[in-house]
């Protein structure tokens, strides 16, 4: 070996021994979108999230036109109203003014009954002094049968009067009832379903449609930013990613935050990658390298953005 041999091997090895570890390895935050879409079709009434606003769970987004849907609401519950008065009247039996005319009738009839009875009873007498033909007794005593039967049948009727319906009938209508609810439990989820709500505490990312404009039904209309699950992606080498554990935490600081924020490993890959082309490195020239993944802590967190390049150091 040659004295330019020597030379060579020599800057080698001085370079290799000044290389540090690096003090912090480049990432950047990434959070999934969740995009809400209407299952029905129809024009937007009203818009009431724009993109950047803070959201809550619940919160109502975006307002459909819901014309058709009120109006079969409306209908749905007159018909339940409509169904459980017959139902309820059926169990009832008559109302009072109909027995009181049922009462009305017996009384006539138990007076004119009594009357026959005085009459028949008077040509009985006659007819025992001979002062009577047969005949117009029997006649007497026919008619007092009629007006007692009369007054036995008012009886069975103002008894009739206080029972409730059949229960065949009864039975049928509490069905029509059930089926009138049932209908009403739907109409009340159509309408629903002309509003969309958000399913998160967030921020809206972005709305694609205006007032006045046609959703179709499964398009997808806002994009939110859900809180508390932003995690921050970041790579390191081989053998700094065999010490590291999840649950440890990690620092993150960047000139795009306006204060450190704290995080906790979460997710460690089990095999090398490549590094992408988002992470630059200025001591590190590892092209193999392991991906960790760390969730930042609610408590700390503020409203990022997606894609923000960080640096983030170790414990």
């Amino acid at each position: 070996m040659n004295r330019t041999h020597w030379i060579v091997l020599l800057a080698l090895l001085l370079t290799s021994c000044s290389e540090t570890p690096a003090d912090y390895y480049q990432g950047y935050l990434e959070l999934d979108s969740v995009d809400v879409a209407a299952p029905q079709a129809g024009q937007v009434q009203a818009l009431l999230a724009r993109r950047g606003e803070a959201i809550q769970a619940g919160q109502r987004l975006l307002q459909l036109d819901d014309t058709r849907e009120l109006a079969a609401q409306a209908e749905a519950a007159a018909r339940v109203a409509a169904a459980e008065a017959r139902w309820q009247d059926l169990q009832q039996g008559r109302r009072p003014p109909e027995r009181q005319v049922i009462q009305a009738q017996l009384a006539q009839a138990r007076t004119q009954a009594s009357q026959s009875e005085a009459e028949s009873r008077r040509r009985q007498e006659l007819i025992a002094q001979g002062l009577l033909p047969r005949e117009q007794a029997d006649a007497a005593m026919a008619r007092a049968r009629a007006d007692q039967q009369r007054v036995s049948e008012l009886r069975a009727q103002l008894a009739v009067a206080d029972l409730p319906g059949r229960s065949d009938q009864i039975d049928a209508l509490a069905a029509e009832v059930e089926s009138a609810r049932a209908a009403l439990v739907q109409a009340d989820w159509q309408l629903s379903q002309r509003q969309l709500l958000s399913p998160v505490d967030g921020w809206v990312r972005e709305h694609w449609f205006e007032v006045g404009e046609w959703l179709p039904a499964g398009q997808p209309a806002l994009s939110l930013l859900p809180a508390g699950r932003f995690e921050v992606r970041f790579f390191v080498p081989v053998d700094v990613a065999g010490r590291l554990q999840p649950g440890e935490r990690v620092q993150l600081s960047g000139l795009a935050l306006p204060s450190p924020l704290a995080a906790t490993i979460n997710h460690i890959a089990a095999e090398p990658e490549f590094a992408p082309p988002l992470i630059f490195s200025r001591d590190r020239n590892e092209r193999l390298l392991f991906q960790i993944r760390a969730r930042i802590d609610t408590a700390a967190e503020q409203r990022l953005s997606p894609g923000l390049p960080v640096e983030v150091r170790l414990p």
